[in-house]
């Protein structure tokens, strides 16, 4: 099976980044490939800052990537999303 997988595109091995956070940081995108195929990092910020609700810019990031799935491909791969907003001066 693994080898079904990769030649599909799959791959076992993520992208890791790491990153300290600091008062600056307003909030953090966890995402599949299927959000960045079509939206770049500042679309992503730009539905983030225009969404006081984290849930709100989940749906509407995966609602946009579906669309540009459809339009282009005429399927979707996988979109998955999570947003978290920090709250510093709790």
């Amino acid at each position: 099976m693994p080898a079904v997988a990769k030649q599909t595109g799959i791959l076992a091995t993520p992208e890791v980044f790491s990153h300290r956070l600091n008062p600056g940081d307003k909030f953090v995108v966890l995402c599949t490939d299927g959000i960045t195929e079509f939206l770049s990092n500042d679309d992503i910020v730009g539905f983030c800052m225009k969404n006081p609700d984290p849930l709100d810019a989940c749906e509407e990031l995966v609602q946009t990537a579906f669309n540009w799935f459809v339009d282009d491909d005429g399927w979707t791969d996988d979109i998955t999303v999570v947003v978290a907003y920090f709250d510093w001066d709790s």
